[in-house]
């Protein structure tokens, strides 16, 4: 029997991108009271692989739909990491 790989986007590396990102300003900013429940909650949507909305300006500078549009463009990147409009 053969395993099957699950269907990834084209966006694979930009999930762990906005991963790295999201523990940055959580652990940046997490000591401040009631900042780290709000922080963590990107963190544990891309680490449960979840769908995760964001804005284009949080995209990385080289990344080329970041001048595809307008910086404040909401953005969803799916579970098998697609990028999509929102």
């Amino acid at each position: 029997m053969v395993a099957r790989l699950k269907h990834r986007g084209n966006e694979v590396g930009l999930r762990e991108y906005l991963l790295e990102e999201a523990i940055y300003l959580r652990n940046l900013y997490g000591h401040i009271d009631g900042c780290w429940e709000p922080l963590a909650i990107p963190v544990d949507q891309l680490v449960g692989r979840e769908r995760y909305g964001f804005y284009r300006y949080e995209l990385p500078g080289d990344h080329p739909l970041r001048r595809a549009g307008e910086l404040r463009d909401r953005l969803v990147l799916t579970e098998d990491d697609q990028l999509l409009s929102a």
